[in-house]
């Protein structure tokens, strides 16, 4: 064993210990005191049971919606004892909770009036409860040990909440609409986490309705799940009107965000070298945090493509994971590990090319062995089983496709030119090079998987050649490689600040760097992340000359549309409603000032909704052909009438009677407003 200070914490960076603070959640007293036999176990069913009665009646009576609710959700996940350290639990809780429990909307649960996300918090609650009760000792190991270290996450929070404030923040459904309507695609994936929302599962597994197929029944749904539960927890669980959930989607959305990136922030505190090192910790969470925010990724929500980003927040988790992890075969690591994994494959599945041979790092040293416990081994074959069931699952819903033609798919995506790709490229071999010359000989340890998880890069930087390989020729077909190279921006990066941050703290162990170091270190960083991306604010940029980042565009963008959305959202919001009310298919027809391309305003009816099938979209590819509609011509409403006899047509009260003109007499009652 290698020598320890007085926290038990070991004093090299490249030794294995077996078991430490970081994965240790009941070091020795768990068990301490129990009583044997049924008598034993009747306080902690009765505790445990009284803990799930009070959060059920708490989300029944709405006392535990909104903010207090988040917080209460918050505080319960963060009490199970993952781990001695509060970092630690956070970037071991998030991964699970954001892989594994998407899946319960594919069980389709009969959670009735009181749904899923109540359920869970009972059960957890209640289980916690109990396992507290059952033995001394065990109350004290439910509050995680503090350190300075542990305030870098909550420094990432107040960045991250800042720059995604306008989702946080939106005032109303016309708010929400204004700033989704900016991005093509985000009408797809709020339909998807709202059926999820209304139905109780995947759009896969909810029946069809009398009148078509259900849109979108083979896209991932990962994030749409998880999204579709954080909404369920900000409101109330029974679906409300279409700006109600416009604004829970959005309000959710931030959230799910804004976790991910205190993730990230505690996946770097929680690296072992890093506990006695607060200010490495927070140099390396404010790099990985200005690539996610201010970078291209910081336009990708914008654009339309939430559950990308969800499945890069995971991608740049499983480094973190892999080297902060002692031992391969524990079990919550394991769960966490599978859970990153499986929620990639269901929400942006290419991204499995880099981090599955990450994954694999984690059985360095080879040299380790099994566990001895049979249970231990039944354990970790259950989780493996589980994790490619879930993998399966993401497989069946996209059915078999050739890869090669969906690299052909085209797209709208904001690119950024290829020179901070080359600059964070050099960043990533800078800082390897850097660890392999502090560390000469990394025989074990987190060095050695810091070093072996390059692989990740290295893989996605082969898997990009492929895809420009296979687009060479066909012009405008580079949407999934412009995400593609986007992802692996953010990956280089997160690894990068990984070996970077060992190499400093290394240092700093052999000889003390003092406050001038870092204080350079710090500026340093701070000009490269202004010169890389720009400044994240209007004023800075003015008064520094820099242009705006490309996330700081984003915020001022959303923020517009957030103050000042346009007079038709709220006929759409209209329309929507009278959409669900209306018995069969209807389509809205957005005739007069719009505020978005009469096409996607037709999906957002249908998406609001919630009646958005594959055999709408026929009469909406009609609107899809014209980029202005008015009421002074609505010349183009007779086609979409034809084209079905039992079409009901929306349009604006004050274009009624212009549309009813349009069409013959024994029509015109298709033809509706509200």
């Amino acid at each position: 064993m290698p020598p320890t200070d007085t926290t038990g914490r070991a004093n090299t960076m490249t030794a294995s210990p077996t078991r430490t603070p970081e994965t240790a959640a009941t070091p020795h007293a768990d068990g301490a005191g129990a009583v044997p036999g049924a008598r034993g176990w009747l306080r902690p069913v009765l505790v445990g049971g009284a803990l799930a009665v009070v959060v059920v009646l708490g989300r029944v009576a709405g006392v535990l919606d909104g903010p207090v609710g988040l917080v209460v959700a918050t505080a319960i996940v963060l009490a199970v004892p993952t781990s001695r350290l509060l970092s630690r639990r956070i970037v071991l809780a998030v991964p699970i909770i954001f892989g594994w429990f998407p899946l319960v909307a594919w069980l389709h649960l009969p959670v009735g009036s009181l749904g899923a996300v109540t359920i869970a918090l009972a059960v957890v609650a209640g289980a916690l409860g109990a396992w507290v009760a059952r033995a001394r000792g065990r109350l004290g190991l439910v509050v995680p040990r503090l350190a300075l270290v542990d305030g870098v996450p909550l420094v990432a929070l107040l960045l991250a909440a800042y720059m995604l404030a306008p989702w946080l923040l939106a005032p109303s459904g016309g708010s929400a609409v204004s700033m989704l309507a900016s991005g093509w695609d985000n009408v797809a994936h709020f339909n998807m986490a709202e059926m999820i929302r209304q139905h109780g599962t995947v759009v896969a597994q909810t029946a069809q309705p009398a009148d078509g197929t259900w849109a979108y029944a083979h896209y991932p749904q990962g994030y749409h799940a998880m999204t579709s539960a954080v909404m369920e927890l900000l409101g109330p669980v029974q679906v409300g009107g279409p700006a109600l959930e416009a604004v829970l989607y959005v309000h959710a959305l931030g959230l799910v965000f804004v976790t991910g990136i205190v993730a990230l922030a505690a996946g770097i505190a929680a690296l072992p070298p890093l506990r006695r090192h607060p200010g490495v910790a927070l140099l390396g969470t404010g790099l990985v945090g200005a690539v996610f925010l201010l970078g291209p990724s910081g336009y990708v929500i914008v654009d339309g493509f939430p559950n990308f980003l969800y499945a890069c927040v995971l991608l740049c988790l499983v480094p973190l994971l892999v080297v902060a992890t002692p031992r391969w075969t524990g079990i919550v690591v394991l769960l966490a590990l599978s859970g990153a994994l499986v929620g990639i494959a269901h929400s942006w599945a290419l991204l499995l090319t880099m981090a599955a041979p990450m994954a694999v790092v984690i059985l360095l040293p080879l040299r380790r062995r099994l566990p001895s416990s049979w249970r231990h081994r039944a354990a970790i074959i259950a989780i493996a089983v589980a994790s490619v069931v879930g993998v399966v699952l993401a497989v069946l819903t996209i059915e078999i496709q050739s890869i090669a033609a969906i690299m052909l798919i085209g797209g709208g995506i904001s690119p950024r030119g290829p020179a901070e790709k080359f600059v964070i490229a050099a960043w990533l071999g800078a800082a390897l090079v850097a660890l392999a010359l502090v560390v000469p000989r990394p025989r074990g340890g987190h060095v050695l998987r810091a070093l072996g998880v390059a692989v990740g890069p290295l893989t996605g930087i082969a898997f990009t050649v492929w895809i420009i390989a296979v687009q060479a020729g066909h012009e405008g077909a580079g949407y999934y490689l412009h995400k593609y190279v986007i992802a692996l921006e953010l990956l280089m990066a997160t690894v990068a600040v990984v070996a970077g941050s060992l190499a400093l703290a290394h240092l700093h162990r052999r000889r003390r760097l003092g406050v001038p170091v870092g204080v350079a270190l710090a500026a340093t960083a701070g000009v490269f992340v202004l010169g890389l991306f720009g400044a994240p604010t209007t004023p800075l940029a003015t008064s520094t000359g820099l242009t705006l980042a490309t996330g700081g565009v984003a915020r001022e963008t959303l923020v517009t549309r957030s103050t000042a959305p346009a007079p038709g959202v709220s006929d759409l919001l209209a329309a929507a409603q009278l959409t669900r009310e209306v018995a069969g298919r209807s389509v809205y027809v957005p005739l007069g000032a719009v505020f978005a391309h009469p096409g996607s305003i037709g999906q957002w009816n249908a998406a609001l909704a919630g009646r958005w099938v594959d055999e709408v979209n026929a009469p909406i590819g009609t609107m899809l052909r014209f980029d202005v509609a008015s009421c002074d011509d609505p010349h183009w409403i007779y086609g979409i009438v034809a084209s079905e006899p039992d079409l009901t047509v929306i349009v604006p009260p004050a274009c009624l009677d212009a549309a009813r003109a349009e069409v013959d007499d024994r029509d015109r009652g298709r033809i509706r407003t509200w």
